[in-house]
């Protein structure tokens, strides 16, 4: 019982137990470029077919990733969204 308390295990746990490994990127540009990419595939639609609710929703999960704390993030994340950096600080503050 000891032994089960003090392991550590290389697999977290997700929503409904299931197993997910961990994951490590290899740079910062890596991590951002892939949550990025993952919130975007999540809308289902290219960023160009977005409207403003599809791209409130990427921001929203990438501010509860804390992606917006790694400095340079939102310039690239404006970039893959097609919009200027003004608008994702005016996204941010519009879901706060």
């Amino acid at each position: 019982m000891l032994e089960g308390l003090c392991s550590t295990s290389p697999l977290t746990f997700g929503e409904g137990g299931k197993e997910f490994p961990e994951k490590f990127e290899p740079s910062v540009d890596a991590l951002i470029n892939e949550l990025v990419e993952q919130s975007v595939k999540n809308i289902g639609k290219p960023a160009g077919t977005m409207g403003k609710e599809d791209k409130l929703q990427v921001i929203r999960s990438l501010k509860e990733k804390g992606l917006f704390l790694i400095k340079g993030s939102a310039k690239r994340v404006a970039q893959e969204l097609n919009v200027s950096l003004a608008t994702i600080y005016k996204y941010l503050e519009e879901i706060q």
